[in-house]
């Protein structure tokens, strides 16, 4: 099938192309994906520090007989047996 030598050069351009471009590949999602994971979390604590202040004043202002949480954690520790 591969007899010539023009057909088995051609063969090993596209083995070669090939090699190359699974190793690419394998080397962009090794070293994408940590990256991806980083910059979902840094857009998430952005937003999460965007807002908090809105959501602590809604909590706050919806719920004005609510205890203050170091409050709620002592009474929860004193009611829960060690």
């Amino acid at each position: 099938m591969f007899k010539g030598i023009q057909s088995r050069l051609i063969l090993s351009y596209i083995v070669v192309i090939g090699v190359t471009l699974a190793v690419a590949m394998l080397t962009l999602i090794i070293v994408a994906r940590p990256l991806q994971s980083r910059l979902v979390e840094l857009r998430l604590s952005a937003e999460l520090n965007r807002i908090a202040p809105k959501l602590q004043q809604a909590i706050t202002q919806s719920r004005p007989n609510v205890l203050p949480p170091a409050q709620l954690m002592a009474r929860l520790a004193k009611s829960v047996p060690p």
